[in-house]
């Protein structure tokens, strides 16, 4: 049995228990019950283990873009994924950023967002996914992602035109370089 699965075993009993061992400063183990955030973190833990135990018997076979590309659209399928359109027309609370919050210069929302996301799919994107939402699941008024999924269209004009705006993101960024035309079918924008 691998680690991982030793894990979902306990988060597993955790969550068919209601509660988790916990041991203070003095070494002393307690039972604490699980609160609703721990209960859905544990739930997220738990999905995301099986999913890399899944990737990792699946993209053995496949090239790495096959493998990324495979990767995504589990992403985009996800609970934690919405289309980004129609997710940020939702609330202007709703923002990409790198996890550093209201203090990130790279931040979008609102308008810019909306605005971001059209011109991508004027360029030809087939689909633009907010993947792995915090707070997505449980409603919160304000949530956030700091990934975007872009589906390439398979012409290469409207290729070339996305993945010229995504190197464009990109460069502005700072953070890491453009991705290159592969074939893939899926694009990952990060903000982290």
């Amino acid at each position: 049995m691998t680690l991982e699965e030793t894990i979902i075993l306990r988060y597993e009993g955790y969550l068919r228990d209601g509660f988790m061992e916990t041991q203070d400063n003095e070494g002393n183990i307690a039972k604490a019950p699980l609160t609703p955030d721990i209960e859905q973190n544990l739930k997220k833990q738990i999905r995301r283990m099986k999913e890399r135990i899944e990737y990792k018997a699946i993209v053995g076979t496949m090239s790495q873009r096959e493998a990324l590309d495979w990767r995504l659209n589990q992403k985009i399928n996800s609970p934690e994924a919405a289309e980004a359109l129609s997710w940020f027309e939702q609330s202007k609370k709703h923002r990409i950023d790198g996890g550093s919050g209201f203090l990130d210069f790279n931040a979008i929302h609102g308008k810019k967002a909306i605005r971001l996301i059209k011109e991508l799919y004027a360029l030809g994107a087939l689909n633009v996914v907010a993947i792995e939402i915090n707070g997505l699941i449980e409603k919160a008024p304000y949530q956030g992602t700091d990934s975007l999924v872009v589906e390439l269209p398979e012409e290469s004009i409207g290729r070339q035109k996305v993945l010229e705006k995504i190197a464009k993101i990109v460069r502005r960024q700072r953070i890491y370089d453009p991705p290159a035309d592969e074939g893939q079918k899926f694009v990952l924008l990060r903000w982290d």
